[in-house]
């Protein structure tokens, strides 16, 4: 039930990125994704090997949708909130509905992996995944911010030379 959950989540995930309006420019988006990405991968690495604060399944199909989580649900929600945030400027409610729309979705899938057991928290809970989970938002969004402040530098620095 869990890795038919987590596919058809991923499907729509991928429906709403690929219909949203985007700030960012492909590379930008790419960088951001690979970014998070590793961080997570560093996280779940971290808690499930080095402090042993989480266990992850041993069931090779609950494991799958371990990974559905980690590579591409969490980085694609982070990058989707990023796109939406960045694309409403000067409004602060929803930036607002955004950051907790995001916060709460992540929330979700945490839950749902604690029930169907694909993870367990050992010295862990759901209150330090919510502030991690908003930790993930609000890098995806610094990461996200300094690129393209980078491009901004680098076109001003290229119209310079003119």
């Amino acid at each position: 039930m869990a890795l038919s959950f987590s596919i058809t989540i991923t499907i729509l995930l991928l429906h709403v990125f690929i219909l949203s309006k985007k700030k960012l420019s492909f590379l930008h988006q790419s960088i951001t994704f690979m970014l998070i990405g590793l961080l997570v991968r560093n996280y779940f690495t971290t808690m499930n090997m080095v402090l042993k604060w989480l266990k992850t399944t041993e069931n090779p199909f609950l494991f799958i949708v371990f990974l559905i989580n980690r590579e591409l649900l969490i980085p694609l929600t982070v990058l989707i909130f990023v796109n939406l945030y960045l694309s409403h400027p000067h409004s602060w409610a929803k930036k607002l509905i955004f950051f907790l729309t995001a916060w709460v979705f992540l929330q979700g899938l945490e839950w749902v992996a604690l029930h169907y057991k694909v993870i367990q928290h050992l010295k862990w809970n759901l209150g330090f995944a919510g502030i991690l989970n908003g930790a993930y938002l609000l890098i995806g969004l610094g990461i996200a911010k300094l690129l393209l402040f980078l491009a901004k530098s680098e076109d001003y620095q290229d119209d310079r030379n003119l």
